[in-house]
């Protein structure tokens, strides 16, 4: 019995089953409220259905379910409609240096940016050489954008595959699948649609942090076209249920991992610190970290993980506070900071309550020099103090 076949008969035995936690709390009572919020968010922001099928460039982040279900939605719509549509990739997560690097060959291209924040520097560049640039994001809004342009960025409740969605397809109701994305990323409740963490993480190991799905097929949209067919199934209980029991795993993976974690000082401030870095746990084990330190009322000022990279010869470090209304510290500008002050080809930055950024290893520069030596002046302390 092939895996697709096993998978087609555990979905087939689950699809009538309900599965939902009652709540004392929901953030959207009914659909009605929760349509009304995405309506609110996207203050009339909208592509002409003509300028939709000539959009032939889609930059996302590929590595969460939101950004990947964000380009699924638009590659898509643009297949569909298109014939022989010919559409170019460009699988981004955190950080600028990628996009910088590829910008000069999206001359007269028509691009669309999903679930990805920029500053207004990268949009003034992309305005320069692209012929239109759309971006959906639910982060900070850029200040400034040029005429071809447009942006819509709304951090007030909603995930960006819901926006992307409601612009792409605006007279369909929101499919289940994406609506549990959009709960689980924005951290909200919906009545009768409980356990979205579940079907999250059950996308995140089977797609889009599998080691599994290389390059080539991402280049070629086939996780893309995978994560269609689960929106348009309509069904999502068996993705729940696969997700259930990954998680019972991942949590027993990240309390194992982030025990060993040791308070250190790094760059004048007070963390928790651990040789530890990968790409799916690494965010969960800093979490954890901090909620061990918390429970024995020791207090840290952030989580601070590193590894070695050797397929770019660097160290990576991720910095991960609680939350971003509680984290004293700006941590995207700190690894802004030091990633320039490295000077390891990536830099650094972030958003919200994570930084990310590369430090080198060479005669001048090593990993323990960040504990040992303080690279920030009294002005960048004062600058990455959050009021």
């Amino acid at each position: 019995m092939s895996k697709t076949n096993f998978n087609s008969i555990l979905s087939e035995c689950a699809k009538n089953l309900e599965i939902i936690k009652n709540e004392t709390h929901y953030h959207y009572e009914n659909l009605n409220e929760y349509n009304s919020t995405l309506e609110k968010e996207l203050k009339n922001y909208k592509i002409d259905d003509k300028d939709k099928k000539e959009i032939n460039v889609i930059i996302y982040n590929s590595k969460n379910s939101d950004g990947a279900f964000s380009a699924a939605i638009v590659y898509h719509y643009i297949t569909d409609n298109v014939k022989n549509a010919n559409i170019e990739l460009i699988r981004l997560g955190e950080g600028q240096q990628n996009l910088l690097e590829k910008i000069n060959r999206l001359n007269n291209k028509n691009v669309i940016i999903l679930d990805l924040q920029y500053n207004d520097e990268i949009y003034k560049k992309l305005g320069d050489v692209c012929n239109k640039v759309y971006s959906i994001d639910n982060h900070k809004s850029p200040n400034n954008t040029p005429s071809n342009v447009k942006v819509i960025s709304s951090n007030n409740g909603h995930a960006s595959c819901a926006l992307v969605w409601k612009v792409f397809y605006p007279t369909k109701q929101v499919p289940d699948a994406v609506k549990l994305v959009d709960l689980g990323d924005s951290k909200k409740r919906m009545k009768n649609m409980a356990y979205s963490n579940f079907f999250t993480s059950a996308i995140t190991y089977r797609i889009t942090a599998s080691p599994y799905i290389g390059y080539e097929k991402w280049n070629r949209g086939e996780p893309l076209v995978k994560i269609w067919k689960i929106i348009e199934s309509g069904n999502t209980v068996l993705w729940r249920i696969i997700g259930k029991y990954m998680g019972e795993s991942i949590e027993n993976l990240k309390e194992q991992i982030a025990k060993n974690a040791v308070i250190k000082s790094f760059q004048g401030y007070t963390v928790a610190v651990l040789n530890f870095l990968d790409p799916v746990l690494y965010k969960r084990v800093a979490k954890q970290i901090i909620t061990n330190f918390k429970n024995q009322n020791r207090h840290i000022d952030f989580a601070v993980l590193w590894g070695w990279e050797h397929s770019s010869n660097r160290y990576k470090i991720s910095l991960t506070c609680e939350h971003s209304n509680l984290c004293k510290v700006d941590l995207p500008k700190l690894a802004d900071i030091l990633g320039k002050k490295g000077g390891a080809r990536g830099g650094g930055g972030g958003f919200g309550y994570v930084g990310n950024f590369y430090w080198p290893r060479n005669k001048e520069y090593d990993i323990w020099d960040l504990f040992e030596k303080n690279y920030l002046t009294e002005q960048d302390k004062k600058n990455l103090q959050k009021k």
